[in-house]
């Protein structure tokens, strides 16, 4: 009974009104020297991964307005093409404040399932690194931003304001 009840009494209230980021960006804030992420020798600190996100967020947004002609809108897909990464994160987390949903895209995929979800998704930007950034010359209707090239640099750090609420979209994912 002790086992059952007492030991395993794990349960929490959370914030049924916050988004996946604004969650984030209050530990940023708890705890912004503590480290968030760490793939084989990189690590980044809360702080560094919140900086990265909203400026590729920021980045996200004028290039999704220079293409559109029009300001992004929540529940925008947003296609993520990338091995595990730092950068991986760094980009599920950037079109989350962007105020878009991500789709994950696996680089294992045949050619014509990713054609089948940029098409069934409408995705007119797609995230990836440069190694895989040629796997995307094909598709013509997709702008490709290389996260790891760093076009975002010149962005501003600071948290990026509302542009969707706990009801949007964060993902879509395709499943077999």
């Amino acid at each position: 009974n002790k086992l059952v009840y007492e030991w395993n009494d794990n349960e929490k209230e959370y914030a049924c009104d916050k988004t996946i980021h604004k969650l984030f960006e209050e530990q940023v804030a708890k705890t912004p020297d503590n480290i968030a992420v760490v793939f084989h020798e990189t690590k980044l600190s809360y702080q560094q991964l919140n900086v990265q996100a909203n400026k590729l967020a920021r980045y996200i947004r004028k290039h999704y307005l220079s293409i559109h002609g029009e300001e992004m809108k929540p529940d925008t897909l947003i296609g993520l093409f990338f091995d595990r990464s730092i950068e991986m994160i760094v980009g599920i987390l950037a079109t989350l404040k962007a105020g878009a949903a991500y789709v994950p895209i696996d680089p294992k995929y045949p050619n014509d399932r990713i054609t089948y979800i940029l098409k069934d998704t409408n995705t007119s930007i797609v995230l990836t690194q440069t190694h895989l950034h040629d796997d995307f010359m094909n598709f013509e209707t997709v702008n490709v931003i290389t996260v790891d090239d760093q076009p975002f640099q010149s962005e501003k750090e600071g948290n990026l304001e509302k542009y969707c609420d706990f009801n949007n979209l964060a993902y879509v994912i395709y499943t077999s």
